[in-house]
């Protein structure tokens, strides 16, 4: 009778040991998220869970106004450069420099990084007619021009230019002068904002093409602009009359170089003369040759001005 007895208070005890661990476990705080339990509840909760973006997008910055140059500072050249900055291409891509102190991003868009303006409206990267003619390079301003500058404040003149890719080469003040004169190497497209610097007084652009004349140099920028916008040009498209000055290397190389796109020699005495006809586009090329020291315009033949005096039969 007593062994029974203990028998139903030990199955009494086990059956309350089980209601308690029960309760225990009902009661238990949920596991966190991104924690797996035993059984991979918590696993299958996060993977239905969205993430949420954190990233803050960026607000387009507003693009830089345009420069206005102010001409009254600009010599005659450098106004030929301006306009020549203003020139649409389609093959013209932006810059780092594009925002670059005020300066436009249409004046990177510039002939700079490769006008449009061919001789025989060839498409850049093809060729003129066969496989064997290359293509007839568009013409470019080059990527520094010489400037003298005259300033008020030769030292933040000095570090604009600095700041940009120029340099001040050579600078000297005259006594009882209050600016400087100053002689620069500096990217044509900072020609717009160095005007409107309040301490510089003028800008010229004396030399475009280190071996080309000034006057053949403003030629090619007038025949450019006037392609680039569609223009009809018509004496220029065969090609310029021009004089090359030359060693006899150069005069040879020259030669190779405007037979290779099939451009006629115009004298056979072209060593001795120098005069040749090219095209606008390969004027500045030539210039680059090994041997070939200048290219210049020929001087125009003008008439005889006949004193009043002869006229009057004095």
């Amino acid at each position: 009778m007593t062994r029974r007895r203990n028998y139903g208070t030990i199955a009494a005890m086990l059956a309350f040991l089980v209601v308690m661990l029960t309760t225990q476990q009902a009661c238990a705080p949920a596991a966190p998220s991104g924690q797996e339990d035993a059984g991979g509840a918590a696993a299958g909760a996060k993977a239905t869970l969205v993430p949420t973006n954190t990233n803050t997008p960026k607000p387009t910055p507003s693009p830089t106004p345009p420069v206005t140059p102010d001409l009254a500072k600009l010599g005659v050249n450098t106004e030929a450069v301006i306009a020549f900055l203003a020139v649409p291409t389609p093959d013209a891509g932006l810059t780092d420099d594009a925002a670059i102190n005020g300066i436009a991003a249409s004046a990177i868009n510039t002939p700079a990084n490769g006008a449009v303006a061919r001789a025989d409206n060839s498409v850049a990267g093809g060729t003129t007619g066969d496989d064997t003619t290359p293509a007839i390079p568009p013409i470019t301003l080059p990527p520094l021009i010489r400037v003298s500058i005259a300033t008020l404040d030769l030292e933040a003149t000095q570090h604009f230019l600095e700041a940009h890719g120029g340099m001040v080469t050579e600078s000297l003040k005259q006594t009882g002068v209050n600016n400087w004169n100053t002689w620069a190497e500096m990217p044509p497209t900072l020609l717009p904002a160095l005007s409107r610097r309040s301490e510089v007084h003028h800008a010229f652009v004396h030399i475009i093409y280190e071996k080309v004349d000034i006057r053949v140099s403003q030629h090619l920028i007038r025949y450019a602009i006037a392609r680039s916008n569609s223009m009809t040009v018509f004496q220029d498209d065969h090609g310029i009359t021009v004089i090359v000055e030359a060693t006899l290397e150069g005069y040879d190389n020259a030669r190779n170089f405007l037979e290779r796109y099939n451009v006629p020699i115009t004298h056979s005495n072209f060593s001795s003369t120098g005069i040749q006809v090219i095209p606008p586009n390969l004027i500045v090329p030539v210039s680059e040759l090994p041997g070939v020291n200048f290219i210049r315009r020929i001087p125009v033949a003008r008439p005889e001005v006949v004193p009043q005096s002869r006229h009057r039969g004095w």
